[in-house]
């Protein structure tokens, strides 16, 4: 059983960026040497551009190392909306193997089977990045959608799955792109340690109010096995099964 969430703070971002990408240096560099190859967790947005440019120069057997997006709009790589493009600028240089999560089926919830067959073979993870919206939502776990039940079911049920197929066209946050895939609760549980990226004011404040909501007793089992809730990243902050840090700046 791992710790509750550890929340921490930075005086400015240029630190945050280079704390954060130590960090997942260092668990890179562990899964290198225990077992000769490693994956990393990455998440899409603006937010980790930094702590990805810092990690990116960092001195790994980068030929080695797998980088999986935590969750995918179902758009073509060539769109400004996708998560793989962004890696792709920013680690295509190193020599990683980049995993895409898209495939050339017009409703994400049909490719589902063969993303999980693709997440499967890049584990266990070393390290995940993730951010998290000011609704509360991180990966593409948004609060009402369709699809969540799945990404929320338990690491330990017999019918869970490593990735998840997502509709949330009620959420404004998700638009303008609301299919989408995105890795499970179950398959993160399969992770040694979750880093969650945090900037603004906004978000320290959501993010402050998902940390007392984990706080308050036996709200794992409630938060993580209900379909929707307020806040769905209180599904990783209740666990203790996987460290979490959540790492906040200006």
């Amino acid at each position: 059983m791992s710790a509750p969430a550890a929340w921490r703070e930075h005086a400015d971002r240029d630190g945050w960026a280079r704390a954060l990408a130590r960090q997942l240096e260092a668990e890179l560099r562990h899964g290198l040497d225990s077992a000769g190859r490693a994956t990393l967790v990455a998440c899409g947005g603006s937010t980790p551009d930094p702590v990805y440019a810092a990690l990116a120069r960092a001195n790994l057997h980068w030929r080695r190392v797998s980088v999986l997006p935590s969750d995918e709009r179902w758009v073509p790589a060539t769109s400004p909306h996708s998560n793989a493009a962004l890696l792709a600028r920013n680690f295509g240089a190193t020599g990683a193997q980049l995993i895409s999560l898209h495939t050339r089926d017009a409703d994400p919830f049909d490719a589902a089977a063969e993303l999980c067959t693709r997440a499967a073979a890049a584990l266990p993870f070393d390290a995940a990045l993730l951010g998290m919206g000011p609704d509360g939502h991180t990966l593409s776990w948004f609060a009402g959608a369709r699809g969540l039940k799945t990404a929320l079911r338990g690491a330990d049920a017999a019918d869970s799955a490593l990735v998840a197929a997502i509709h949330a066209g009620e959420s404004p946050v998700a638009a303008p792109v609301p299919l989408r895939v995105t890795l499970t609760f179950a398959a993160l549980m399969q992770t040694r340690r979750i880093f969650i990226a945090i900037t603004g004011s906004e978000k320290r404040a959501v993010a402050l109010r998902a940390l007392e909501q984990s706080a308050a007793p036996e709200s794992s089992a409630r938060t993580a096995g209900r379909e929707q809730t307020a806040l769905p990243i209180c599904a990783l902050l209740c666990q203790r099964r996987v460290p979490v840090e959540l790492h906040w700046a200006a």
